[in-house]
């Protein structure tokens, strides 16, 4: 198989360095810590600490004692670390426990740096727990006349605050919306306006009853519609009840966002659907906050926080060498813009909670962060040789990690100024827990890779989400591609999808990616909502790209489906019950498929289905030594009417391919390693790999007394 070789010298040397780090195992940190279990810093942190303390004491002593902020933390480690240049070790802030509400992002810069030889970390007191909100505490609350609990907020009548956002005692709430369950749907299709015709679309026709022209504070309202594989929140302009047309404020995308007869959509922020216990309602006119508690929830004893900014932890270009040990990080905010919002697959235009670009050698061990508005971690372009290693994600409003290009908030469009090189490369992500995705933009993928190269993302536990799992690519088609050499090795992907979204792959690449490699990946129960609940999912031109020794099924689609791409191989799999419609899938309109090799793979599909789907007899494929299998032994099927024989003998493809039970040691336990006389190892000598080897490496802890978030998407 061609695969392309990197095509700069930089390219070249990077991946050397890259190559390096691993060997010395700098970068691939799966347990322990740099910091010493002793309580010994250089500064602390306490909230029952001053900023005009000098930060050297553990705890107050009446004249001294620790600061009050992180800010001031990093203002003193910037003094300090001249003081003590040529000290031994690192220098070490250290954190108690309790929670630290923001009054600022805390942005670091190349001051603020350490060195090869001397990092900077930022760790948790041993034993404790900090956690840092970018949002805060609401206190004060009175018995409102209609129900529930009040809050007057001046800065929201003043116009400097918004929230779409509220968590009462850690879990998160919700803004009425109605349907109450479920989801109206487009009634008809209506030509788009003349303003945005060609551009996207602004109008729908809606069934008798479920709009109303009548609602208080309209412009506040919001419309969920759910397209395909994304999410359009728009405003309504006008309503017209007598001829169910709505016009809306902004407008989706291009024709991939046509508002379909049929699409789901529900309205949110509705002030007269304020009825159930858990709901909340911001009155931006009076700056009233109206809460309706759940059964037991006390106004003095409950922790009610809403969200300020979009992020906690601002890390500027230039800045190196710094480490993040065992803090959590919650609360950004995010508000739908004026013209509303249609972000594409990924949901990358999200806020991050912890946001960077031009940086080097940044370090976040066994952080946690949960309750957010987007992202987790954003390594924008420019990131390299940094990880997050060992950490776990919570009920995300999006997805978990991005790294390169795709956000696209206020900070980090001011980061993307920065004139320095932006080549994004050499990063890892490994040993993480993430789940609970999507819980306000449901589009939103675990993690996301776009014009970005020798990645590593390797031996994380990814579950419940309503889309992708891992996505690599940022460019459609053939074109200029930065994606090379990205490594997903042992991931453990499932429950996806969950009938929300459609069009979605537990791995998904797009665009060429020479030297990419995915491995030994566990992906199970993907289901879609209409169509598209994929395993592995090669989009959009991808090419070059290896899938070898991953384990798929349980798939409401194909475990392998093809849009269209060249020199790709597949080896050496596993794929179990796809989807009533086939096996191995290939989009049925006549596109480029070039190089394309199946070989050596253990495939097992349901007896309804056929094994190939699509027109695969025109496509560039070399398929052989394969193992097929179905429960009543029949003769792989093909979508397009071609015969096994044909198959095999015409078309010369599989001539050494057989048609044999696999022997699983327990295929009803999803055990799908191989009993010692499976005839794929006696006869085909397949190779031998541990699915149990795929995900997390160790237990959740940081996350672990989470309380229950909620679906918020059926």
């Amino acid at each position: 198989m061609a695969v392309r070789k990197c095509e700069s010298k930089q390219a070249r040397i990077i991946a050397a360095q890259f190559r390096r780090l691993l060997l010395a195992g700098v970068i691939a940190v799966v347990s322990g810590s740099s910091v010493s279990a002793a309580p010994a810093a250089d500064v602390f942190v306490s909230t029952e600490g001053n900023d005009t303390w000098s930060g050297s004491l553990e705890a107050p002593n009446g004249v001294d004692g620790p600061v009050a902020t992180l800010g001031r933390a990093v203002e003193i480690v910037r003094s300090k670390k001249y003081a003590i240049d040529r000290r031994a070790g690192p220098l070490t802030v250290m954190v108690r426990g309790g929670t630290y509400h923001l009054d600022a992002p805390v942005v670091f810069g190349p001051a603020d740096s350490g060195r090869p030889d001397q990092s900077i970390i930022y760790t948790a007191y041993p034993g404790e727990r900090p956690v840092f909100s970018a949002g805060r505490r609401l206190t004060g609350w009175t018995q409102s006349p209609r129900g529930g609990w009040e809050l007057k907020l001046s800065e929201v009548v003043e116009k400097n605050w918004n929230f779409t956002q509220l968590y009462v005692d850690g879990v998160r709430r919700s803004r009425p919306h109605l349907p109450k369950k479920g989801y109206h749907r487009i009634d008809r299709e209506v030509a788009p306006s003349e303003e945005v015709r060609g551009r996207g679309f602004d109008r729908f026709g809606f069934a008798r009853g479920d709009l109303r022209s009548a609602w208080q504070n309209s412009p506040d309202i919001e419309i969920l519609i759910l397209h395909n594989w994304s999410v359009s929140r728009l405003r309504p302009g006008r309503i017209d009840e007598a001829t169910g047309e709505i016009w809306l404020k902004g407008k989706t995308r291009e024709n991939w966002y046509k508002l379909t007869k049929g699409f789901r959509y529900r309205v949110d922020n509705v002030r007269e659907a304020l009825t159930e216990p858990g709901e909340f309602y911001l009155d931006r006119q009076s700056g009233i906050l109206t809460y309706l508690p759940e059964s037991g929830e006390d106004p003095q004893r409950t922790e009610v926080v809403a969200p300020r900014f979009e992020h906690a932890i601002i890390l500027r270009p230039g800045t190196a060498h710094l480490r993040f040990e065992n803090l959590t990080f919650a609360h950004n905010n995010w508000v739908t813009p004026p013209e509303g919002s249609t972000y594409s697959a990924g949901a990358t235009g999200m806020p991050s909670v912890i946001v960077m670009a031009g940086v080097r050698n940044i370090t976040f061990d066994r952080i946690a962060v949960r309750n957010t508005a987007g992202y987790g971690v954003s390594f924008g372009p420019g990131t390299m040789f940094s990880r997050v290693v060992n950490s776990e994600f919570g009920d995300m409003g999006a997805g978990a990690i991005e790294i390169g290009t795709g956000a696209s908030s206020v900070a980090y469009a001011h980061l993307l100024t920065f004139q320095g090189d932006k080549t994004t490369a050499s990063n890892l992500v490994e040993n993480n827990l993430i789940f609970g995705l999507g819980r306000l933009d449901p589009a939103g993928t675990a993690i996301w890779i776009a014009n970005a190269h020798y990645n590593v993302v390797r031996n994380n536990e990814i579950r419940d989400t309503y889309y992708t799992g891992i996505q690599i690519g940022g460019t459609l088609g053939f074109g200029v591609s930065h994606n090379r050499g990205n490594m997903l090795f042992r991931n453990l992907i499932h429950q996806l999808g969950q009938n929300v979204l459609s069009d979605m792959g537990g791995i998904y690449t797009m665009g060429i990616s020479p030297g990419s490699i995915v491995s030994e990946n566990v992906i199970h129960d993907v289901k879609a909502y209409d169509y598209g609940g994929w395993g592995l999912y090669p989009d959009e031109g991808s090419s070059n790209i290896v899938f070898e020794r991953n384990l798929v099924y349980d798939t409401s689609h194909e475990s392998y489906f093809l849009h269209y791409g060249q020199e790709l191989l597949l080896r050496h799999n596993i794929f179990v019950n796809g989807g009533p419609t086939g096996a191995i899938g290939v989009d049925p309109l006549e596109l480029y498929r070039k190089d394309q090799q199946i070989n050596e793979n253990i495939i097992v599909w349901r007896r309804q289905g056929a094994l190939f789907r699509g027109p695969w007899t025109n496509s560039e494929l070399r398929a052989d030594r394969n193992l097929y299998w179905t429960l009543d032994d029949r003769s792989p099927q093909f979508s397009d009417g071609t015969t096994w024989q044909d198959w095999r003998g015409r078309l010369g493809r599989d001539v050494n391919s057989i048609i044999a039970d696999p022997l699983f040691v327990d295929a009803a336990a999803h055990d799908y390693r191989l009993k010692p006389d499976s005839p794929a190892l006696k006869l085909l000598g397949f190779p031998v790999f541990d699915p149990a080897r795929a995900g997390r490496t160790s237990d959740q802890k940081l996350l672990a007394d989470m309380p229950a978030y909620p679906r918020v998407f059926e």
